[in-house]
């Protein structure tokens, strides 16, 4: 078997300076490097992960905590994540809370899980750990990078939109179109992300001195078939609407569908823009929402702070309504 002491000699260095040059510690002239690195190739020398984090007190992995694993936007936020990890030449360890509301500790188990497999940090893709909890995380476990959240205690760890100013918009755009009749169907709203979009919504609205029938303000669970329950609660209140937000795409995907089969036309905005909306050529505008950005700013945050790397990151990101009529 290959060993760091085999290439050190095809590269004519020695065993310390290839071992910086492979982990990516310490100082090492380009030359070297170059060399060291060829002379791996030649070999097709892989360095132990065991021997590494015995030397390094490092592991290489970095964990990814989601929600769930289907869907467009998860499924978007981990591949995006896994992207930026193996280009950095680490591993990721991906675990999934499975979205359940009535379990409410499998998010602190997945964090303790986390832990247990010493990763070196932690990007945190999921929705319902509460602030107290991320804080005490981020104090006492592995490093922690928060994606589409922002906790004022832990601005610098957060990579996120202004989810309320996103729902404002919403309001905004749809009065300009001559609305003056409203529907939602939310996401759950024990959901930061959900409920700040919802308020900002119905704030923006409000504004405008309009406000919403409690028949016509639905709560949904962001998942395809919630939309569809929630449209056949919005038409059975025989109430009109010209306009109906819906807190994500699928809601509104299924939500719109379903108004259709009843003759029932209002415009409809949804939240994330899936590229379901245009493959489909569905009719909904939609915010969207720089999720890929937004995680590898995580990512390259971890690297920073777990490797001693030095990217420049962006903390905060905009958002856009993308029309389609």
């Amino acid at each position: 078997m290959t060993t760091i002491r085999d290439v050190a000699k095809l590269a004519g260095v020695g065993v310390g300076t290839a071992s910086r040059a492979l982990t990516g510690r310490g100082s090492v002239s380009e030359a070297a490097r170059a060399a060291v690195e060829e002379a791996a190739r030649k070999l097709n020398f892989r360095p132990s992960l065991t021997a590494r984090s015995l030397s390094t007190g490092q592991t290489g992995l970095i964990g990814v905590l989601t929600p769930q694993f289907d869907g467009v936007y998860f499924g978007t936020a981990v591949s995006a994540a896994e992207r930026e990890i193996r280009a950095a030449g680490r591993h990721m360890v991906v675990m999934s809370t499975h979205s359940d509301p009535n379990l409410p500790w499998s998010e602190a188990l997945g964090l303790e899980s986390l832990a247990e497999r010493r990763v070196d940090g932690i990007l945190h893709l999921s929705t319902r750990h509460s602030e107290k909890e991320l804080i005490l995380a981020a104090a006492d476990g592995p490093e922690l990078a928060i994606v589409n959240r922002r906790i004022n205690a832990l601005r610098h760890i957060c990579y996120s939109v202004d989810h309320y100013a996103a729902g404002r918009s919403v309001a905004d755009y749809l009065l300009a179109r001559g609305h003056r009749e409203f529907a939602t169907i939310s996401g759950p709203l024990d959901v930061d992300d959900a409920a700040e979009r919802h308020a900002g919504f119905m704030d923006g609205l409000a504004v405008a001195g309009i406000s919403i029938d409690d028949d016509l303000i639905v709560q949904g669970t962001f998942h395809l078939e919630s939309g569809r329950s929630a449209a056949e609660r919005l038409s059975a209140s025989a109430k009109s609407f010209s306009a109906l937000f819906c807190g994500n795409d699928l809601m509104a995907i299924s939500a719109q569908a379903y108004l259709r089969q009843l003759g029932q036309h209002p415009e409809v905005v949804g939240y994330d823009n899936t590229p379901l909306l245009d493959f489909a050529g569905l009719k909904i505008s939609s915010v969207m929402i720089p999720i890929s950005e937004m995680v590898r700013n995580g990512v390259l945050s971890l690297l920073n702070r777990c490797y001693g790397e030095s990217h420049e990151l962006i903390h905060d990101f905009s958002t856009q309504i993308v029309e389609r009529h």
